[in-house]
């Protein structure tokens, strides 16, 4: 365990080194042994239900979890200390600044727990003359977004105001019908504030999962927030995805320049994913050896020192280990080969990487004893097999595998398998090219465009939509669509597994195979 933590720390700084591919050859090429011994000492015996509290806890978003307890999360806040520093520093200087800021990074990778770790730190907050405004769009109950994050920015504003001792009173009782009314309100609340020199805090407004409202609401939100962002007196905090930063900024000059040139940037880089496993396990990885292993592996993974070993049982008990004593001891068991699986069907999303580790811990400690194992860094491991990946995530289960072949027309041609393949081969939707191949195999526009939108969902992520339908709409550009990592993975390894095909069969022809041949003549 010393040696892999250690070699852990390494990849959290430098990056990780995984197999290239998933290929289950690769596993069994890695001295592979089955461990089916029935000797008493060689048995290991689980009792799942021993542990599926702490499951359930260990692998909940941390959001989730730091709205139970803030100590909680803090202790288990990933490795950014370069990023988290940088932010700081940002975040220092927002009172006399004004700036905006962007915060960038893929689905899942963190971002809104990034802002939180911020935002729990009240001496921070007040050393900073911080007033931090949350909005989070998925969470907005009205069915009108624009009109549910105006009501909460009011309310907000009107609790700052108050904060700050500056006599405002709601037109109406900041109701619905008194939206604009109450939104001038504040906007001249704001400048009177400032002129006046009563400002002694900076409203920092965190806008959360806008990426959601790109198909709807995207726009009418960025003008309702545009005279905010404008003012030096309100810094307005957004986290998106590339694909919605690229949106903003190629649509509007305007949007652009407010809303991705001039706020201050961070950018997140994916995280090794054997780290955050691993942080995430740690209280139970060793827990028999000693008393003191417990505070030992938290510093190793944490790289924070202490001795307040009832500190770090506290939180073991608050994750739902009630008895440490009467566990039994599990060794880290995810495979290089498995977490480069996870990587590559989730695109690095932490929360679908942890709904699979989840599952796939489960499985492990359910078959513990009839699992091949494998030694990687000086540390024996479980084999999770392609038919068990098959088996484990069925389209009944909340994470499951996407079937390629769902769909298949009278000629026995798959459409889903069809259209992501000649997306790969002719770079995008938008070449000539791509819509012909795809009807000479008999699949019909109506149809190639459904499944172009079922695969670019972000439930499904195999292909990637670059500008959103209000463009198509109201710019007169048509929807681009790229392939995606994962849509080369499932090309590329998983739709040539033998247990897929069984699963959920072939398409009679390819579109690589057919007429790769003329495109690279």
């Amino acid at each position: 365990m010393k040696q892999y933590s250690e070699q852990m720390q390494l990849h959290a700084d430098g990056g990780t080194r995984v197999m290239e591919t998933g290929d289950q050859k690769e596993m069994n090429q890695k001295n592979a042994i089955t461990q089916k011994s029935t000797t008493q000492e060689n048995v290991v015996s689980f009792n799942t239900e021993d542990y599926s509290v702490f499951l359930s806890k260990a692998f909940t978003d941390l959001i989730d979890l730091a709205g139970e307890d803030a100590e909680t999360f803090i202790e288990l806040f990933y490795n950014r200390k370069q990023e988290y520093a940088e932010f700081q520093t940002i975040a220092s200087n927002l009172y006399a600044s004004g700036d905006n800021i962007l915060v960038i990074g893929d689905a899942g990778i963190g971002k809104s727990n990034f802002i939180y770790r911020l935002f729990y730190e009240d001496d921070k907050l007040k050393e900073n003359k911080l007033y931090p405004i949350m909005i989070d769009y998925r969470k907005i109950a009205t069915d009108n977004k624009l009109t549910g994050m105006k009501l909460i920015f009011i309310e907000e504003m009107f609790k700052y105001f108050e904060d700050i001792d500056y006599a405002l009173i709601p037109v109406g009782g900041g109701k619905i019908e008194n939206i604009d009314d109450n939104l001038h309100h504040i906007q001249k609340g704001i400048a009177n504030v400032a002129r006046e020199k009563k400002k002694n805090k900076q409203p920092l407004v965190f806008i959360d999962d806008l990426d959601y409202a790109e198909n709807d609401a995207l726009f009418p939100i960025l003008d309702f927030l545009a005279p905010y962002a404008r003012t030096i007196n309100v810094s307005i905090l957004m986290c998106v995805r590339p694909p919605l930063y690229q949106v903003l900024c190629n649509n509007d000059s305007t949007y652009a320049i407010l809303f991705a040139h001039t706020p201050r940037h961070i950018n997140l880089r994916s995280m090794d994913l054997h780290s955050v496993l691993a942080m995430r396990l740690a209280p139970i990885l060793t827990l028999n050896q000693n008393k003191k292993i417990i505070e030992n592996i938290w510093e190793r993974l944490t790289r924070v020192k202490s001795s307040q070993e009832k500190k770090y049982k506290n939180i073991l008990k608050k994750l739902g280990v009630k008895n440490l004593d009467d566990l039994t001891e599990i060794v880290y068991p995810f495979t290089d080969s498995y977490i480069n699986f996870m990587k590559k069907v989730t695109l690095e999303d932490l929360r679908e990487m942890f709904t699979i580790a989840t599952k796939s811990l489960v499985f492990i400690l359910e078959n513990y004893n009839n699992l091949t194992t494998i030694k990687e860094h000086e540390e024996v491991r479980k084999v999770i097999s392609r038919q068990h990946i098959i088996d484990l995530f069925t389209p009944q289960d909340e994470y499951h595998l996407f079937n390629l072949h769902e769909r298949i027309n009278s000629k026995g041609n798959s459409l889903y398998f069809n259209v992501l393949e000649a997306i790969q081969l002719y770079e995008s939707n938008l070449n000539p090219k791509f819509k012909i191949s795809l009807k000479e195999l008999g699949h019909a526009e109506e149809q190639i465009e459904e499944a172009l939108t079922e695969m670019g969902y972000k439930r499904n992520r195999l292909l990637l939509q670059h500008n959103f339908n209000y463009a198509k709409d109201h710019l007169k550009k048509p929807v681009k669509y790229t392939i995606t990592e994962k849509g080369i993975y499932y090309i590329q390894e998983i739709s040539k597994w033998n247990e897929y095909k069984d699963k959920y069969k072939t398409s009679k022809n390819s579109i690589i195979e057919k007429y790769s041949y003329n495109e690279t003549k």
